[in-house]
């Protein structure tokens, strides 16, 4: 029962790790894209 649940909590911190890791480099995508578009479009 204790074994299960650590290993059940490890996988999902790992879990939650690679969301948050997702998540970062999705924000900073958008970030990083933002600016560019805003540029196209004033050039255009």
């Amino acid at each position: 029962m204790c074994v299960e649940y650590i290993s059940a909590l490890k996988v999902a911190t790992s879990y939650k790790f690679l969301f948050i890791a997702f998540l970062s480099i999705k924000y900073s995508a958008t970030v990083g894209f933002l600016p560019v578009t805003l540029l196209l479009l004033l050039v255009l």
